[in-house]
């Protein structure tokens, strides 16, 4: 017999396969649709940004679950962001899987491609901009191919169905909004919380990011948070069914997250380094409460962790500006 099932694909397959299995006990970890945001700020590296939501977007054709299909850039640095993503998108070269200068292939199937060409047409119908049309590509000997060019919509809306459903190909909406909190908003409240990511230079965006968003895979100036091999895949919300999750058994209480982050540029808001200090004090003092230590010895021993909190922050930004 059949003793448990492990099942990834669109959500209502993933729904009945739950289901069904269900009925007949069976243990069961159904995972279905996703849907990727990357929020940009306007402190972000636009080149560093750009360059991973390229990859992120258009890699393997946009057929991959943790694949970026959602960009959010915020307030001044819309209009540079999509200059920026179009020159860079315009140059993917498209071609055959065997072609060593390839960077982007065919989609899997010809029903697949119609099925992301109708996605196209919806979106266009539905009022978005296209930026970036990929539907007319023709490769020279593959003219019958299964080929998408790089899409992109601008001023796409979260009513649309681009941005509420999966398409699984090379098209990326691009959502314009004008605050951290609004971005925050969009996508927590998506149906697939799958994976998401945050472009910030301000340690303050980066850790109430880490903090508030209720998305089981999260990355830190990283395009794609692909968790590693003992940690569990894909989501929180819709997207998952069961309480089964891949690699190792987690507690049944836990719903468990998994944070990636790449360190900021020189530019960087130091803020990080007083964040980071300011819990460790925070634990120091957790300490001397759980002690039951005096007042008197309470003052003195916080006031010893400021002056060691001030000195160390004086000396690491001193060495960090020395070494930018």
């Amino acid at each position: 017999d059949i003793s448990s099932v492990s099942f990834v694909g669109s959500t209502p397959v993933a729904k009945y396969i739950y289901t069904e299995c269900a009925k007949y006990n069976k243990r069961v970890q159904a995972l279905g649709g996703a849907k990727n945001h990357m929020l940009i700020m306007e402190d972000a590296n636009l080149e560093d940004a750009v360059n991973g939501l390229i990859g992120a977007a258009f890699g393997s054709a946009g057929e991959r679950c943790m694949a970026t299909s959602v960009a959010l850039p915020i307030g001044s640095i819309q209009k540079p962001f999509m200059e920026l993503l179009k020159e860079k998108a315009s140059k993917i070269k498209v071609g055959e899987s065997l072609d060593p200068q390839s960077e982007m292939g065919p989609l899997i199937t010809k029903e697949h491609k119609q099925k992301v060409l109708s996605y196209i047409e919806k979106g266009v119908s539905e009022g978005a901009l296209l930026e970036m049309d990929g539907r007319n590509l023709n490769l020279q000997g593959f003219e019958n191919g299964n080929f998408v060019g790089p899409t992109i919509f601008n001023n796409v809306s979260t009513d649309m169905t681009i941005y509420r459903e999966e398409i699984f190909g090379p098209v990326l909406s691009v959502v314009n909004l004008n605050h951290f909190d609004d971005a925050l908003k969009i996508i927590n409240n998506h149906e697939f919380g799958n994976g998401t990511s945050i472009y910030t230079s301000n340690g303050t965006f980066a850790r109430n990011f880490m903090k508030d968003v209720q998305i089981g895979m999260v990355g830190i100036n990283v395009p794609i948070p692909v968790p590693m091999a003992f940690y569990f895949w894909r989501t929180w919300n819709a997207r998952r069914r069961g309480n089964k999750f891949l690699h190792k058994k987690k507690n049944y209480y836990l719903k468990m997250a998994r944070r990636c982050r790449r360190g900021f540029s020189k530019h960087a808001n130091y803020e990080i380094i007083s964040l980071w200090i300011n819990l460790k004090i925070e634990k120091e003092l957790l300490k001397l409460n759980r002690a039951r230590k005096s007042n008197q010895s309470l003052i003195k021993e916080t006031q010893e962790i400021k002056f060691s909190q001030s000195l160390f922050l004086t000396m690491l930004v001193s060495r960090i500006t020395k070494n930018c």
